[in-house]
């Protein structure tokens, strides 16, 4: 209970922090609209720095920092008793990684749901049908990303540190950010109007886009079959990039993760040094 609480109240600060600037509006926005700003497609290729990134980005980074160890403390903490008369370390393993599912859903509807009610103080807030839809791509894209990257921060930390498992993943999200910059400069450069936004040139290049992960996340930068959700986002006309397509790629590297998470966890010994500290 008490850590649900936790999740809830860093949910809600996340979620007003990063809407704060909807504030300065007084309009109509659909709840279509709301999604999409927490679904990071506030930025694009045309127009993005890189405090717009980090600013989307930091809630994700803060809830790795936070339950990205949620595995190896308890794998920590495992009294000796317990460790040394159980022999099915797989199913411990597995058990631990289904209480971190809820922790993420609470997390991203706590977040969403709060800057959800602060775009209400002035503005007109109105909900769509669709936007049943795009909270389900929401919730599955950036809930599996969450997941695969938090489960990666406990892998590593099980077998190095805490501070090497982090280190290592929120490396690589920062990489991703620069890639994103790296890909739009790259752009810059083929394009034959020296435009940064050029949908012609988007379109022919796709793969400049998908092999970003972080780019999986912008449901704007997506198309849809759903003619209704197509029309909310499909920012880069000409581009497949199908909803549909995020989610089984992320469903899949998620299963990879877990197996390897499965066999670190049925091959490195519980009783062992603290490698935190050095000591025993």
């Amino acid at each position: 209970m008490k850590s649900t609480l936790k999740t809830i109240i860093i949910g809600v600060v996340c979620g007003i922090l990063c809407n704060l600037a909807i504030l300065v509006y007084n309009e109509d926005f659909t709840f279509s609209d709301i999604i999409l700003r927490f679904s990071q497609s506030q930025y694009g290729l045309e127009n993005t720095n890189l405090v717009v990134l980090v600013q989307w980005n930091f809630p994700l980074l803060l809830f790795q920092a936070i339950y990205g160890t949620h595995i190896y403390k308890h794998f920590c903490n495992a009294s000796v008793y317990f460790f040394s008369r159980t022999n099915n370390k797989v199913k411990w393993f597995l058990k631990e990684t289904l209480l971190l599912i809820p922790q993420i859903f609470v997390f991203l509807l706590s977040e969403l749901l709060a800057g959800t009610a602060l775009a209400m103080i002035t503005n007109n807030v109105i909900f769509d049908k669709t936007s049943i839809i795009l909270l389900v791509y929401y919730l599955a894209i950036t809930s599996l990303w969450l997941f695969l990257t938090s489960m990666l921060v406990n892998i590593i930390s099980i077998k190095f540190t805490s501070s090497v498992g982090y280190g290592v993943v929120a490396g690589i999200e920062l990489a991703c950010m620069a890639l994103f910059f790296t890909i739009r400069n790259k752009m810059f450069e083929l394009g034959e109007s020296r435009s940064i936004y050029d949908v012609d040139l988007v379109a022919k290049n796709p793969v400049l886009i998908k092999i970003d992960p972080l780019a999986h996340l912008n449901l704007s930068w997506h198309t849809s079959k759903i003619e209704s959700v197509n029309k909310l986002i499909s920012r880069y006309i000409g581009i497949d990039f199908d909803l549909n397509f995020s989610v089984v790629l992320f469903a899949a590297i998620s299963v990879v993760v877990v197996i390897i998470g499965c066999i670190v966890a049925k091959n490195v010994e519980f009783i062992a040094t603290n490698r935190e500290t050095g000591g025993n």
